[in-house]
């Protein structure tokens, strides 16, 4: 299942986000792909708000893993720009959260990099610039649902 959205601003894209949050499950895998400043950790902090966290969400690229446990199911936000090889999801914890007994959400930003993840999310959200004229904010996001879970989310928006 596939849905394209055009979001004119920042407020919808934190619309689409709070509104994601307010329906994943624990153990539900986003992976958020796109260019660099297309706002995947902008898109991750209202998901984050929707899931009822109240801690500013930054981009972990050079922490590689953020941890947010404070909402109604934590959340771990994932950035994998800086690895070079599958082999580094070990290293990283990735596979230690996949396992674990009281599943979180996972965020993974650049997760299309490696086939390991990308297969196993749920639910893949490209997000691009828009070509609308002089608005710079305005973005296209590609919604794909590869599971049941995946489903629900975009049913929901």
């Amino acid at each position: 299942m596939e849905r394209k959205l055009t979001l004119q601003n920042v407020e919808e894209t934190n619309a689409l986000g709070r509104i994601l949050g307010q329906y994943v499950q624990p153990g539900t895998i986003i992976v958020l792909s796109g260019d660099l400043g297309a706002g995947k950790t902008q898109l991750a902090g209202a998901i984050a708000c929707g899931l009822g966290i109240e801690e500013s969400v930054t981009s972990p690229t050079f922490a590689i893993l953020k941890n947010y446990p404070s909402g109604r199911i934590p959340l771990n936000h994932m950035d994998l720009y800086r690895l070079d090889s599958p082999e580094q999801l070990a290293d990283i914890g990735y596979l230690d959260l996949l396992a674990a007994d009281e599943p979180s959400a996972i965020l993974i930003e650049w997760g299309e990099m490696f086939d390991e993840v990308a297969s196993r999310a749920d639910l893949i959200m490209t997000i691009n610039m828009a070509d609308s004229g002089t608005d710079v904010t305005a973005r296209q996001i590609t919604l794909k649902a590869q599971t049941d879970k995946g489903k629900s989310l975009i049913a929901h928006v």
